[in-house]
C-alpha cells in the first residue's frame, strides 16, 4: 500500500492508526525467530521497559497504545489493561491472547478516573500521535501519586541512518509524525527521570531510549 506522507499526516489519529495497522503488522513479535536481529532488539527494549517498571506484584498497570498486545501479554500482573486506538490491532491481539483486557480508546482521552494506575507504560507510541502532549497530561492524571510512568521513543536520527544504510526508503518512517526527546516529555512530567538505552550504546548511537518518571517528582 502506497501512502502519501503529507496526506497521511493530515489524517486523524484514528485514521492513521487503522492505516498503520495495515502498513506495519507486528505479528513477528509473536512468531518471529529468536535469531532475528529485529526480535533481539524488540526483546531488549521489552527487558529495559520491565527493568524500569520494576516489581509488578499487586500493581495495577496500563499499557497505553498496546498495539497487538505482545508486551501487555508478557506483563506478569493479574491487574493489567491495555488501551489501543486501532480496532484492527485489538482484534489481532485478542486472537493471539484471548485473556487480555483492552479498551478501544485514544491515549489523549483515557477512559479512567484520576489516580487509577500504579504504572503506566507507553512504548513506541507517542511518535505516532498528533498532540502527544495531551497524552502525557492524561498519563499524569491517571497515575497514582506514588506511581510511575515508563515511556520509550525511537532515536529518529539513528533509526533513519539505519534505514539509509539498509536502503529502506523512505528513510524517515512515514508514520512517525513526532521526534520526541526527554526534554519534550520533561516539560510536562518534570526533569527527574531514569533512563536506559537500547542497545546499550551511548546516545546518539542507540536505537531506542526508555525513561521512567516517578509521580513524586512531577513538577
Amino acid at each position: 500500500m502506497k501512502v502519501d506522507k503529507k496526506e497521511f499526516q493530515d489524517l486523524s489519529n484514528k485514521e492513521r492508526a487503522e492505516i498503520y495497522a495495515d502498513l506495519k503488522k507486528h505479528n513477528e513479535l509473536y512468531f518471529g525467530s529468536i535469531l532475528s536481529p529485529r526480535m533481539h532488539i524488540h526483546n531488549s527494549r521489552f527487558k529495559s521497559l520491565m527493568k524500569l517498571i520494576g516489581n509488578v506484584t499487586h500493581k495495577k498497570i496500563l499499557d497505553a497504545g498496546c498495539g497487538e498486545g505482545y508486551f501487555l501479554s508478557g506483563i506478569e500482573s493479574n491487574d493489567k489493561i491495555g488501551v489501543e486506538l486501532s480496532e484492527k490491532r485489538v482484534s489481532t491481539a485478542l486472537s493471539y491472547d484471548p485473556k487480555l483486557t483492552i479498551k478501544i480508546a485514544d491515549v489523549k482521552e483515557l477512559p479512567f478516573e484520576n489516580n487509577t494506575f500504579d504504572v503506566i507504560v507507553c512504548s513506541e507510541v507517542l511518535e505516532h500521535v498528533s498532540g502527544y502532549e495531551k497524552a502525557l497530561q492524561e498519563f499524569k492524571r491517571c497515575v497514582k501519586p506514588d506511581g510511575h510512568i515508563v515511556l520509550s521513543f525511537p532515536n529518529e536520527f539513528t533509526v533513519s541512518l539505519g534505514r539509509l544504510l539498509l536502503l529502506r526508503f523512505p528513510i524517515h518512517e512515514i508514520d512517525h509524525i513526532n521526534s520526541i526527546t526527554p526534554n519534550d516529555a520533561s516539560k510536562i512530567l518534570g526533569k527527574k527521570y531514569r533512563s536506559l538505552n537500547v542497545p546499550n550504546f551511548s546516545y546518539p548511537f542507540c536505537l531506542y531510549q526508555v525513561y521512567r518518571y516517578d509521580a513524586v517528582d512531577f513538577k
